[in-house]
């Protein structure tokens, strides 16, 4: 049975959606996956680390801030930059 928002909850979570939408969504597409199982191959990554390389690529970004990287490595000219 689902769940029904109470007006208490329900304001607070269409404000958070309203500020998170100014953000791009990258989608899942064939040409991101292939970008990242190229990343993949080519530099030793784990395929989630490529993913969200390759969908920081789609997006147009050139610094991805991580900790979960090697601080100053450049990925197919995306810097990445441990913020810690």
């Amino acid at each position: 049975m689902p769940v029904a928002l109470t007006p208490f909850l329900y304001a607070p979570a269409v404000l958070l959606i309203e500020k998170w939408s100014r953000f791009p969504i990258q989608e899942m597409t064939l040409a991101v996956l292939k970008t990242a199982l190229r990343i993949r191959d080519a530099h030793v990554l784990s395929f989630w680390d490529s993913m969200i390389l390759s969908a920081a690529l789609a997006q147009g970004c050139d610094t991805l801030y991580t900790e979960d990287l090697n601080h100053g490595q450049v990925v197919e000219g995306l810097r990445i930059i441990n913020p810690f």
